[in-house]
């Protein structure tokens, strides 16, 4: 089988074989990464590559996959994705491989982790305000769904004893929530006589953060580990929420018709819990590929014209993310 150039020779067969012949050593780290089985053959790197340059007679590599790049006048869609995944596979393994040499003793004391976060389904509030109007009382109810949306999440995790940790987390989501509405509108003429009005507005804004400090049981073995944690949490919610409605009528004014919200934007901050499991997947002794399933929820009151009004927030999350070693004991 023809040979794909000499740069993989002279870098990694003939270099490693030559320097001990002259009296010099490799540093450990180099050593530990050509021994290490997480690093593909080369011999089986060249023949993949040789397989695919006659299957493909349209996308034939070229030297440049020993510099990870390819040509771009010879190479196909097809062509293009093998060669990608070749070179993701070489060069993640030597960083795994390098990362794992010298190995990390002892174990964690500080970890943090980052992750992507999505809402799993919807959240609703209602809500009862009294607006005057004509000298006399009228009502709105209103009800408001918000929707799923992305996010983040990261945390501190602080390991007491090899089962037992604290977790400061915090999370933020920028979601919207659609509002229907019903008012009781008076009557300009006559008193006891209101006008009902209904409609409903999307694209409400409703921003959550909140902060979490919980205590996680864990356990598992070689590469995998699980915990369970749950404890209080502290919201900081900024809804746009409804402050009467707007509406149209024409003389007699028996009738009248939605037009809109005239609306506001308040902020609470509800107190609630938060609680979760994850599941780990160690990637060496120092970085972590986590999946998390969370809930959260937090009730609280906004003030809109000098009334209360009650609003959830929080709800069932499902996050991805790593998770990195800071200090160990």
């Amino acid at each position: 089988m023809k040979r794909l150039g000499s740069p993989w020779r002279k870098s990694a067969g003939i270099r490693a074989r030559s320097l001990p012949e002259r009296g010099r050593t490799l540093h450990p780290a180099w050593t530990s990464s050509f021994r290490s089985p997480n690093i593909p053959d080369i011999r089986a790197l060249r023949l993949i590559a040789s397989r695919a340059h006659r299957s493909w007679p349209e996308a034939r590599l070229s030297r440049s996959l020993c510099c990870g790049g390819l040509s771009p006048q010879t190479a196909s869609s097809r062509g293009t994705a093998l060669i990608f995944a070749t070179w993701v596979l070489t060069c993640g393994s030597v960083v795994f491989a390098q990362s794992a040499s010298p190995e990390a003793k002892g174990e964690s004391r500080l970890e943090a982790g980052l992750a992507f976060a999505q809402t799993l389904g919807s959240t609703s509030f209602n809500t009862t305000q009294t607006v005057r109007e004509f000298a006399e009382n009228g009502t709105l109810r209103s009800a408001y769904k918000i929707g799923g949306a992305r996010g983040g999440g990261v945390h501190l995790q602080y390991n007491l004893r090899p089962r037992f940790a604290l977790r400061l987390g915090f999370h933020t989501f920028s979601r919207k929530s659609t509002g229907t509405f019903e008012a009781e509108v008076p009557h300009p003429f006559f008193l006891g006589r209101p006008r009902t009005v209904t409609g409903t507005q999307a694209g409400l804004g409703f921003h959550e953060s909140a902060y979490s400090l919980t205590g996680a049981y864990r356990g598992g073995s070689g590469r995998w580990r699980w915990s369970v944690d749950g404890g209080p949490a502290v919201f900081a919610v900024s809804a746009t929420v409804a402050e009467k409605v707007a509406y149209g009528h024409v003389f007699p004014y028996d009738t009248a018709t939605f037009s809109g919200i005239t609306s506001t934007r308040k902020k609470a901050a509800p107190i609630g819990v938060a609680a979760g499991v994850e599941l780990v997947r160690d990637l060496s002794p120092s970085i972590s590929v986590l999946a998390q399933a969370r809930f959260n929820r937090g009730s609280g009151n906004l003030d809109v014209n000098g009334q209360k009004i009650s609003i959830k927030s929080g709800g069932a999350q499902a996050r991805f993310g790593l998770r990195f070693v800071l200090l160990r004991r």
